[in-house]
């Protein structure tokens, strides 16, 4: 058993029952159903508690998958249900190994899944669209990912560059550097040249028009390689500084 988090936990009478009083930082577990087992490891008392998450995890990241099939819908049908054989759910990415070489099972973190289905379904008074757009960075960034490799795209480069563009643009985090980078600001160009708007909807129809041309851009610069370097030039002239190869 990795143990991946110690903490400090109250134990209290609640009426005809005891309570587990957790930390904060556990509240998307709120509401879902547990296991209790109850163990002796080395003559000491375990008490483990087993969330059932996989059921609400797989529902969302269903739904984002469906969002995402609308999106991509004028390039390429991606199929009604996620990839599942090339997913391990985690419960945090920290738990997952390292980056794991291109066609491999990519980790998506349950922890912000959950935490963004219980900000989601919240829906407080003063709604930051921003905040919750951002809570599923990781995991939308890899479903474009996978996503975009049904896509017809020869690189694999090409192809994450891409999923990681339209992740990147719908949760409004900024492009850095580097290759990947390099796409995502092109992409970013692109989309708001067809809409504008800083709030698009995945299931709209200007924002499938918008990332349909995007699309057409990124495939034409993988194709003409003489043209992705005049590309990173003129990106690495409008930042003002060198760019990464790779």
């Amino acid at each position: 058993m990795k143990i991946i988090d110690r903490t400090e936990v109250k134990i209290e009478k609640l009426g005809d029952r005891v309570g587990f009083f957790l930390p904060v930082e556990y509240e998307e577990l709120e509401g879902f159903p547990a296991g209790f087992e109850v163990a002796s490891d080395k003559g000491e008392l375990v008490l483990l508690v087993r969330p059932q998450i996989e059921r609400p995890v797989k529902e969302t990241i269903g739904e984002l998958w469906r969002d995402l099939r609308q999106l991509y819908s004028e390039l390429a049908d991606i199929g009604e249900q996620p990839p599942w054989q090339d997913i391990d759910i985690v419960w945090g990415v920290e738990a997952a190994p390292a980056e794991k070489a291109f066609g491999e099972k990519v980790p998506i973190a349950a922890s912000e899944v959950l935490e963004h289905r219980r900000i989601y379904h919240s829906r407080p008074v003063e709604w930051d669209k921003i905040d919750i757009r951002k809570s599923i960075f990781d995991t939308l960034t890899k479903l474009c990912g996978l996503a975009s490799r049904r896509l017809g795209f020869e690189s694999r480069l090409f192809s994450a560059a891409f999923g990681d563009a339209v992740a990147n643009k719908f949760c409004q985090v900024a492009c850095t550097y580097g290759t990947l980078d390099v796409i995502c600001e092109i992409v970013s160009e692109e989309f708001n040249n067809v809409y504008p708007d800083r709030y698009w909807s995945l299931t709209s129809g200007r924002s499938r028009e918008a990332v349909a041309a995007c699309y057409r851009k990124v495939k034409y610069l993988e194709d003409h390689p003489e043209e992705f370097e005049k590309e990173r030039a003129r990106i690495q002239g409008k930042w003002g500084f060198p760019l990464q190869s790779r």
